[in-house]
This record gives C-alpha cells, sequence and structure tokens, in this order.
C-alpha cells in the first residue's frame, strides 16, 4: 500500500528510496519541514527486479561486468562469494556440463562466478546459473550463461564459486551480497567496493533513479542492513571475504574484523564527501561512531523468534546499551537514533502472529524508547498510516484527563486538507479554534487540548502571524503546514488556530514496505 503525500507529510524524517521523491516532494510541498533520508542498502543488491538494470531507484545500478565499478557496470571482484572451487576441464564458450573439484560447494538455483587466473583475479570473469547438481560425479549443470557479462571458455583450474544472497536467500537468489571488507579486490580505478560505492552514492543520493534532479530536499542517507558482522541467515552465507577459496566470515585469520573495518571505511568516505549530510545506519550492531549521527535499532525490543510477541529480554537489556552509546558517545550531531519496534500487537497483528492478545508490545517498545532521546518507529502491517492514543497525552495540571492519553477519534483521522488562514481569507462555517500547548518530552512532544471555543459562523480572518489548521488527533507533525491553495475542509473537521509555532506530537517514521524496504 502506498501512502499519500498529505498522510506522510506530518512525518519529521521520512526514509524512501529514490523511487519515492515525487512523492516525497509533495509531501515537502505541505510541509518543508519533513527531512527525507535516501534509503539504500549496502549490504546487498536491490535492483534486481527493475524493469531497467541502469537505473538507481533500488540502490547501484548493476546491468554489466566491467573492469570498474562505474556507471552500469559492477566489477566481478566486487561481489562476495562463499568459498570457491577449480574446474577439473576446460570448458567451452557454450558448455552447460562442466566438472569441479568439489560439488558439495554449490547449491541448485543460485548464482556462480567463473574466472581465470589464481584466487581472487577475476580474469575474464562471467556469471552463470546452477540449474543442477550432482555431487557424486562432481558436475554442475549451468544454464543463462554470461548473465550480464560475457560468455567465455575457460581453462583448467580456472575457479568457481557461488555468489553470497543477501537477507531472504533461497526465495530471492539475485539478491547478490557487496564485499564491503578491506580483503575485497580492487577494480581497475584502484577502488574497493566500499569506496565505489561511497561515491556513488554521494554523488546519487538526491536524485531521481535516472539521474536527474529531484524535487524533493533530500538531507542525507539512511543505510540498511551495514552489519558490522556478517550477518548468517540459515547458516546459508559462508562468506570468503579474500577469495582464497577458505571461509573466513569476514575475519582474518588472526582474528581481524575485515568485514567490519569495510563498513568503517564507507562510512568514513562517506564523510568526508557529505560533510554536512545526515548519515544514518540500519541496524542495531552498526558502528560508526565518528561518521554517522546514529543508527535505527532494528527489530529492538528483540523478539524469539524474530516478529513475533515473544520478547528476549536478554537482547533487549544488552540493545539498550547500544541505545545509550549510540546517544552519547558518537562524536557527530545531530543525534539521530531510533529505536524500530517489530512486535505485532492486537490492533495490528501480523501474518506470523494474528492472534496477539493485547497491545503492550507497542507500549513497552514505546516506553524503552522515552528512555533516552531518540526516535520511535513501529513497523505495522498492511496499515498505511496507524495511530496510537500514547501518541498524544494531556499534561495540563489539574485537568480531568491529567496524564491519559487522548484518545482517537475516527471522523478527525481521514486524511485532511490544510488551509493557511492568512492566504484564504475568512474561515469556514462551524470552525472550532482554541489555545493549545505541548510539553517537550526530549525529542517527543505531546499536544494538550483544551476546550476549544466556537467561533461565530462566517466569521474572522486569522490576524496578524496567526495562522489556521484543520487538525485530527493522529497528526504526529511539529510544526504547522504551509499554505496550499485550493485546499478545502472536509465534514466534521477540526482547525486549530495558533500562532504559526510547533503543532504536534511525535517524531517517528512510517515503516511499511513502500517507505521502508528491506
Amino acid at each position: 500500500m502506498t501512502p499519500s503525500a498529505q498522510q506522510i507529510s506530518k512525518y519529521d524524517v521520512i526514509a524512501v528510496k529514490s523511487s519515492m521523491y515525487g512523492l516525497v516532494s509533495d509531501a515537502q510541498a505541505l510541509n518543508s519541514k519533513v527531512q527525507v533520508l535516501r534509503f539504500h542498502s549496502p549490504f546487498a543488491y536491490q535492483g534486481f527486479r527493475d524493469q531497467d538494470p541502469c537505473l538507481s531507484g533500488s540502490g547501484m545500478p548493476f546491468g554489466a561486468t566491467g573492469p570498474a565499478t562505474e556507471g552500469c557496470a559492477v566489477y566481478a571482484g566486487h561481489w562476495l562469494y562463499a568459498p570457491g572451487t577449480r574446474l577439473r576441464s576446460a570448458i567451452t564458450v557454450s558448455a552447460t556440463s562442466i566438472a569441479v573439484d568439489d560439488a558439495s560447494r554449490f547449491t541448485a538455483g543460485r548464482w556462480v562466478v567463473i574466472y581465470d587466473g589464481q584466487p581472487g583475479a577475476f580474469t575474464n570473469a562471467e556469471h552463470a546459473r546452477v540449474a543442477a547438481v550432482n555431487k557424486s560425479t562432481n558436475t554442475l549443470t549451468l544454464d543463462n550463461r554470461g548473465h550480464k557479462s560475457t560468455p567465455r571458455s575457460h581453462p583448467i583450474d580456472a575457479i568457481v564459486a557461488e555468489h553470497v544472497i543477501g537477507n531472504g536467500d533461497n526465495g530471492e537468489s539475485d539478491r547478490w551480497v557487496y564485499n564491503q571488507s578491506t580483503a575485497c579486490p580492487q577494480d581497475s580505478n584502484g577502488r574497493q567496493f566500499n569506496q565505489a560505492m561511497a561515491e556513488w552514492l554521494a554523488e546519487t543520493y538526491q536524485k531521481n533513479p535516472n539521474g536527474s534532479a529531484s524535487r524533493a530536499t533530500v538531507a542525507g542517507v539512511q543505510l540498511d542492513s551495514d552489519f558490522h558482522i556478517i550477518q548468517d541467515s540459515g547458516g546459508s552465507k559462508r562468506p570468503d571475504v579474500n577469495n582464497d577459496l577458505v571461509q573466513d566470515d569476514g575475519f582474518s585469520a588472526t582474528g581481524e574484523n575485515l568485514w567490519g573495518e569495510g563498513m568503517e571505511t564507507l562510512y568514513e568516505r562517506l564523510r568526508e564527501l557529505l560533510p554536512n549530510a545526515i548519515l544514518v545506519g540500519g541496524v542495531t550492531e552498526a558502528r560508526g561512531y565518528t561518521a554517522l549521527n546514529g543508527t535505527e535499532l532494528e527489530g529492538w525490543p528483540q523478539t524469539v523468534p524474530s516478529h513475533s510477541a515473544n520478547r528476549d529480554y536478554k537482547e533487549i537489556d544488552g540493545h539498550l546499551t547500544d541505545y545509550s552509546v549510540q546517544m552519547h558517545h558518537g562524536r557527530l550531531g545531530p543525534r539521530y537514533t531510533m529505536g524500530y519496534n517489530k512486535m505485532p500487537t492486537k490492533l495490528y497483528p501480523s501474518a506470523d502472529a494474528p492472534n496477539v492478545p493485547d497491545n503492550t508490545g507497542f507500549r513497552f517498545g514505546f516506553g524503552l524508547t522515552l528512555l533516552d532521546d531518540g526516535y520511535y518507529g513501529q513497523q505495522n502491517w498492511h496499515v498505511v498510516d496507524p495511530w496510537w492514543d500514547e501518541y498524544a497525552v494531556d499534561v495540563v495540571a489539574g485537568s480531568p484527563t491529567f496524564g491519559r492519553a487522548i484518545a482517537s477519534n475516527a471522523r478527525m483521522e481521514s486524511p485532511g486538507l490544510y488551509l493557511h488562514c492568512a492566504a484564504h481569507g475568512q474561515l469556514p462555517d462551524r470552525v472550532q479554534c482554541g489555545p493549545r500547548k505541548h510539553r517537550r518530552l526530549g525529542r517527543l512532544r505531546v499536544l494538550v487540548r483544551r476546550q476549544r471555543r466556537r467561533l461565530p459562523a462566517r466569521l474572522r480572518q486569522c490576524g496578524g502571524d496567526r495562522q489556521c489548521h484543520p487538525f485530527y488527533t493522529n497528526d504526529v507533525s511539529r510544526r504547522h503546514f504551509p499554505a496550499h491553495p485550493g485546499h478545502r475542509t472536509g465534514p466534521g473537521q477540526r482547525w486549530v488556530c495558533g500562532d504559526g509555532g510547533d503543532l504536534a506530537v511525535l517524531r517517528r517514521r512510517h515503516s511499511g514496505p513502500t517507505l521502508g524496504g528491506v
């Protein structure tokens, strides 16, 4: 489901792929203070479903294999492979059955690279798909020879290695993982992949998928799946970052984290190129304390299994420390670290957990975030624009509802339209306006609604810099909305007149599939 520009215009920060820049630019036209981050995975290629592989709406383009990672080409040595093996006999350019030293290293349906020379040389590299594996005869049946590359003949002892697949594994065999480690081979431009990606991202993060200038104002980059170690999924990764045909899991023989150091190189190079941008990690275990503004604590509070309602208190306790470290020991501001809760609830169940008895999973994650000054994000299944009463709390001492959540109102939560009184003159009939106050709780703001007084029909213009806005209780922007000609009021809508200051509730990021992705 795709939200409307109006629905997302009330959020402080929106992280999207560049294919959605048109939508968020429309949201910024309604609310110029909405910050947009380019959502990008440095872990795996995500554009394999794009009709045009040379567009960059889903990430770095990949339409060909070349000597360097540039334009639409990716150097074969910049992908991450599992430990490979050697050809037992030479193959022709059209061969589909090949004999290898160890066929047990391969899985039917996966992609492989075939290249000449010593391990890590990547001479005459081509990609092909494994159609079948015969472990008893150590033979592979191939199809799609020369996939995004040129099919070639290869001599005996040429290397064959399987592509490591990103999260999704067998269901998405085209989701190839990049080699971000410091052991990654250099391309013909003398760059390891982390350097090539940083330079590409700095050049394109504000552009549309076709490379044209975007109408959206993009404040920075939010990375996704930027693991400090290579996260395995079902024991299927088997990484060989230095291409010596031996599984190393991203570590040197002496325990040096080659993968983690490579991620740090990516962060640092990106910060050099974008000194004033907001750069955000995408996992709880992300480092980058000298280069990033923070990270997204994805899936915190942790559950067992993932996306369930069963809390893993041991992991939750450990990652509470990660939250504190990100908020207080990073070098750069403004701080941007978010608790991203994926626990299903009674109100918003998931397909894997359709019968959650209560909503305490939300309140638990929300409360943990309030222990510090971070942002809060909530995954909600099949809901474009969810609302929790806890986002608005009465903080007026002496009020009969003091300390209580302000309940939602269905009439006021349908998508509204915004009016700037100074631009449009008289208020519409039956407008209710009144004083409002809010109290700042760290970066979280809660809205207090006092009794509205009704203005006479067909009366008053907003005087001075006073502004009037339709308001509904799930409005979670921090501010007023700018003038937008042609907007009208809807039945039963309420309006708030104010002085142009903050009108709002909470910093949070909508995390539906169209706004986040994987």
